[in-house]
């Protein structure tokens, strides 16, 4: 039988991605795409179609991670409002956290649900939520 400590670096982190982002299957999130394998750094596509949403949690080989929300929009005039990487959001919601640090998926995670959670949920997208904020 496979013990933990048999699994490499990335199938280790597959699973804590799994593990932190659960609470995304509440919100109607499922799978979409997970890379572990070769040069690929490890990392899982959440996808929740009715709110047009893909969330990309991407790891790398320093343990750093980037979380970017995604919409799809058929017609994009500016392929930046359609999707943004979280940390570019930190300073305008008072938190703690500082752009370029490394943090946890953990930390990332409490991020989403304590600040983002109308982009999660489909119901804004973040400058929505900025303006909402001012």
């Amino acid at each position: 039988m496979m013990e933990i400590e048999d699994l490499s670096n990335k199938e280790k982190a597959i699973i804590e991605i799994l593990r932190v982002f659960k609470f995304l299957k509440e919100f109607d999130y499922h799978e979409k795409e997970l890379t572990m394998g070769g040069r690929e750094s490890p990392s899982i596509v959440f996808h929740n179609w009715n709110a047009n949403r893909l969330i990309r949690v991407i790891g790398d080989e320093s343990s750093s991670w980037s979380i970017v929300i995604q919409r799809k929009k058929i017609f994009t005039v500016k392929m930046k409002d359609s999707f943004f990487d979280i940390s570019d959001y930190y300073s305008y919601f008072n938190c703690a956290m500082i752009k370029g640090r490394n943090y946890t998926l953990d930390a990332q995670a409490e991020f989403i649900k304590n600040h983002i959670m109308p982009v999660i949920k489909g119901e804004k997208w973040i400058d929505e939520l900025i303006k909402q904020k001012k």
